[in-house]
């Protein structure tokens, strides 16, 4: 199974973080998984001289145990209510980066998944720069959760590419972990492909082609990829759809029209200079989107190279 033993749950606070430690807590029921609950906090004491650093660190202190105290009091009232033990530690950390925290922490205890929640704003759910940093450097899946509980059985976006029949791993994995969360919620899956514009991909030598009869047999063909993607990995029950224009805006609408409530996307992950990016397509999703994101990346070839040292995590 591509998510087995242990989660991680990074969280803002408590406003974001009691539905965060929810979503995760229904996946590690049914897994039998560990949750680690990860906050990383930090405070500017602008006010206090260079020689009241008692002081200072008597104050850190009470923040790190205020919130330690909060991020206990969740666990504990999520686990009086719930359906069934589910094992959970936390640690909070004095940081004033999260990402480079949640990564250590996450390599730290083998995490099979992150699950951070996002940001809010006037214009809907944001994605932060810390939220990128996490996408582009973490070497296991990733979960972007907007602060709206899952329905009962939810609508599940796997977001392929099946322009062409040739096998890929990050296929695969996109749709391997799109069916363990689908199976895990009790879900729809559904596959979702797009195929560039017949116009664009044809030309101008084409006047004389019936463009409409081409764009019905590219449409055909992708059908039959989804099909015989699903087949291979034996996954069943799961709608599939085509449509025809850039990926970004084809997913982004299906999302929309579906009403879906994850979305499973998928980057391959580069060494060296290009780490630092996202395929162009994810990313481009990514800041459309208004649902839950799964990330899934590629099997890497190369380890990655070392950015910066990594942090300590002792609170």
């Amino acid at each position: 199974m591509p998510i087995s033993n242990q989660l991680l749950v990074a969280i803002h606070s408590t406003d974001d973080g009691e539905i965060t430690l929810a979503k995760a807590a229904r996946i590690a029921v049914s897994l039998d998984a560990a949750l680690h609950v990860v906050r990383v906090v930090h405070e500017t004491f602008a006010d206090l001289t260079l020689h009241e650093v008692e002081t200072r660190e008597a104050l850190k202190s009470a923040v790190l145990r205020d919130a330690e105290d909060e991020v206990l009091e969740m666990i504990a009232a999520w686990q009086a209510d719930a359906p069934k033990t589910v094992s959970m530690s936390c640690s909070v950390v004095w940081q004033t980066r999260d990402w480079p925290v949640i990564l250590a922490i996450a390599e730290q205890i083998d995490a099979d998944l992150i699950i951070k929640s996002m940001a809010s704003s006037t214009l809907g759910f944001i994605r932060t720069p810390s939220d990128w940093h996490l996408l582009r450097h973490s070497t296991c899946p990733v979960m972007l959760v907007t602060p709206i509980n899952w329905t009962q059985r939810p609508n599940i976006i796997a977001a392929v590419d099946a322009s062409h029949d040739e096998p890929s791993a990050l296929c695969d994995s996109i749709l391997n972990n799109a069916q363990q969360l689908t199976a895990i919620l009790r879900g729809q899956l559904h596959v979702a492909s797009a195929f560039p514009s017949v116009e664009r991909w044809l030309g101008p030598i084409s006047v004389a082609i019936d463009f409409n009869k081409v764009r019905d047999n590219v449409q055909k063909q992708t059908d039959q990829n989804i099909e015989a993607l699903t087949a291979r990995l034996k996954i069943t029950g799961a709608h599939a759809h085509s449509r025809e224009g850039e990926p970004a805006n084809v997913i982004t609408g299906l999302c929309h029209a579906l009403d879906a409530q994850i979305l499973v996307v998928g980057t391959a992950q580069s060494t060296g200079p290009k780490m630092i990016l996202l395929s162009n397509t994810a990313e481009q999703i990514l800041q459309q989107v208004r649902c839950d994101v799964l990330v899934v990346v590629a099997a890497q070839a190369e380890p990655q190279l070392e950015l910066e040292p990594k942090p300590k995590v002792q609170a």
